[in-house]
């Protein structure tokens, strides 16, 4: 009975036996594989790639002329601009009394000179005839004395009737009269002529002063209106219509110009950033340029923002379109 145990136990270790030779040889081992090492993140020659927003390399900024309210922006960011061009209007009523005032001051004193002006010709006039008049008389009055002297003569010597005596007499005396009548308002007329003169070179001058300030006050207000000093592309404007502007706002309004010459800001990893350095070249990829990348390089770094300049030959860019940065790391 015994015997008959150890013989069914060496048959079943057997069998074990025979079966794991069948199982590995149906099942051979599979190679062993070595595991992938991919390269470290930021390693060196490693490519990368970030999106950025272009904006040009110069920009022409220019300050409110005056304070005051913006009454209008006559452009909007984005248009294409050209020097001399309107781009907004500040309200400063200061200013706008001012001119006003003095308007009225220039009217009342143009009126008042009008005024001078025609009284004095009328008085030229009148100091015409009055010296005609007066000289009329003088003429007729030395006419009339060497008569009266005449026959005043005649009357003492007994020679002449006594009624033409005093007839001539009558006659001088009235001719005295009316000579020394005109020639006292003759005196008058160019006296009152010499005074309307003199008003008038016054009021003349006063004009002048005040036309000035109108001047003045006129070329205040034209600092009211904003024109473009260049020729380019509005990329930023403070405030909005009805908002409290002055001069001390240097950046009232941002135009872009030589847009050949173009940026573009991105962000990135700091302590990658720190390893690049000015002037280390990037490709800059534009959809306006169809994907060509365009040389580049860095221009500035500061913490995790990077910027980077390209020459663009594409009048299409322009500030404020998205661009892609290239760069094979260091």
């Amino acid at each position: 009975m015994r015997a008959g145990l150890v013989v069914a136990a060496l048959v079943l270790v057997a069998a074990a036996g025979g079966g794991g030779w069948w199982w590995y040889r149906t099942h051979p081992a599979k190679p062993m594989v070595a595991p992938e090492t991919k390269p470290a993140p930021f390693a060196s020659g490693i490519d990368v790639s970030y999106t950025g927003k272009v904006r040009a390399q110069q920009v022409v900024t220019v300050a409110a002329p005056v304070e005051g309210e913006v009454q209008e922006y006559l452009a909007e960011v984005g248009d294409e601009i050209s020097e001399g061009q309107l781009l907004a209007r500040i309200h400063n009523s200061g200013l706008l009394s001012t001119r006003d005032r003095a308007a009225e001051e220039v009217e009342r004193i143009q009126a008042r000179v009008n005024s001078l002006e025609t009284g004095l010709i009328q008085g030229r006039l009148d100091q015409s005839r009055s010296a005609a008049d007066s000289q009329r008389a003088q003429m007729e009055f030395s006419r009339l004395e060497k008569i009266y002297q005449r026959q005043q003569l005649l009357y003492r010597e007994g020679a002449t009737p006594r009624l033409t005596y005093e007839k001539a007499q009558a006659d001088y005396e009235r001719l005295k009269t009316e000579r020394d009548n005109l020639e006292s308002l003759a005196q008058h007329v160019s006296e009152r002529i010499a005074s309307s003169q003199k008003d008038l070179d016054n009021a003349r001058k006063l004009l002048d002063s005040k036309t000035g300030d109108l001047d003045q006050a006129k070329l205040d207000m034209q600092n009211t209106e904003v024109n473009s000093p260049v020729d380019g592309i509005l990329v930023g404007r403070r405030g909005s219509a009805g908002e409290v502007v002055n001069p001390s706002i240097p950046d009232f309004l941002q135009i872009a110009v030589d847009l050949g010459r173009l940026e573009v800001v991105f962000d990135m990893p700091p302590d990658v950033a720190t390893r690049l350095k000015p002037n280390y070249a990037v490709a800059v990829v534009l959809a306006e340029m169809g994907g060509e990348p365009l040389q580049g390089a860095v221009k500035s770094v500061a913490g995790s923002q990077v910027v980077a300049v390209f020459a663009s030959p594409n009048p299409a860019v322009r500030p404020g379109v998205t661009a892609q940065v290239r760069i094979k790391l260091p």
